[in-house]
This record gives structure tokens, sequence and C-alpha cells, in this order.
């Protein structure tokens, strides 16, 4: 029996479908293949095959009495929509090998060894797995928060250039539509200057004696 067809006679055979309902509410919601219960290496039909069955299964119309059913069935969407997007699934492949090198040297162990496909191997594989895609999670909401910060930053610095923007024009109108009063203001200064300076000059000095 091939491990697609062990898969699939997993999810024909459960007793109860709470089983696979409270599995998938417990799966590693970061990783797309833990959530269906496999590891890489099945090809999409085989996905897409496995998937039909399981939400079949776990739909909520037929587990009315399970409260967790639609959670369940959600993340299983969910699952189902990453596995078809290149650039997760290529970043989950990538961390699965990356932690089965890592723990192949780690365990001083040969590629062909049965020890790589002991439970053990398996358990500890997916544990390894589950940290990097943390590392990485952490990483982009790291990256993420950078990247909204410095847009909140620019932001911000444009709408303070715009302030300054609007006070200047708002000056600039202010000091036009007061040019006819300052200009008045000059010459009555002016007049008012020049008819002193002409009064003192016609005054008649006093004289001494």
């Amino acid at each position: 029996m091939s491990d697609v067809d062990k898969l699939l006679n997993r999810v024909e055979t459960t007793l109860n479908k709470g089983r696979e309902i409270e599995r998938i509410i417990a799966s590693f919601k970061l990783n797309a293949y833990d959530v269906l219960g496999i590891l890489p290496g099945m090809t999409v039909d085989d996905i897409n095959n496995l998937y039909r069955k399981i939400s079949l299964m776990i739909h909520p119309d037929k587990n009315r009495e399970n409260p967790k059913a639609a959670d369940a069935f959600n993340i299983l969407k969910k699952a189902q929509s990453d596995l078809h997007n290149e650039n997760i699934r290529d970043s989950l492949d990538s961390a699965y090998t990356t932690a089965r090198n890592q723990l192949i040297a780690e365990k001083k162990l040969k590629w062909d060894s049965e020890e790589v496909k002991s439970e053990d191997f398996l358990f500890d594989l997916r544990i390894r797995w589950r940290d990097i895609l943390i590392e990485d999670e952490i990483a982009r909401r790291r990256a993420r928060q950078l990247e909204l910060s410095y847009q909140q930053r620019e932001q911000a610095k444009k709408d303070e250039e715009t302030k300054d923007r609007k006070r200047r024009m708002e000056s600039d109108k202010v000091w036009e539509e007061t040019r006819d009063d300052r200009v008045n203001n000059w010459q009555d200064y002016l007049h008012k200057t020049k008819k002193s300076t002409i009064k003192k000059k016609n005054k008649k000095p006093k004289v001494l004696g």
C-alpha cells in the first residue's frame, strides 16, 4: 500500500470524525502540510484528492454537533490554498529540506539509512521543521514591522511638508492681503515725518538776551 493510499485509508477508516477535527485544530497552522497530515513529496493531484476526502469528512454540515468543525474546515481550506501557492509551498519545502539536512548532519547519518525513515527521526524532523518555520515567520514579521515603520515615518514627513507648504501659503496670502494697509501706513508715516521736518525748519529760533 502506497503512502497516499495509507493516508486516504486513515481518513476513510477514522472511527470518529471528531478525531480528525481535533487533529486539524491542534496542527501547526504555519505549515499547510501539517494541517493535512502529510510531508512534502505528494503530487498536487494526490493532495487535492486527500483534501476533498478530509473536507467532506469534517464539513460543518455533517458535524453540526461539533462546534469546532467550522474552524477546522476553514483551517483545512486555507492549507489547501497555501499548497496551491508556489511561493508558500516552495518556502515550506525549503524549510523541510533544511531541517532534514541539519538532522542528518547532526546525527551523522547516511541519506539512505533506515534510521532516517524511522518514526523517531520523523518526529525530530517535524520539530526542527516547525522551529525553522517559526524563525522564518518571526523574521518576516520583523521585516514587515520595519517596512511599516518606514512607511509611517515617510508619511509623517510628507504630512509635515504639506503642513509647512500650507502654512507658507497662508502666510503669503495674509502678507498679500495686508499689503495695502502696510503701504498706507508707510505713506502716513512718511507724510507725518515730512510735516514734522518742515515744521522744525519753519520754527524760528529763540533769541537770547
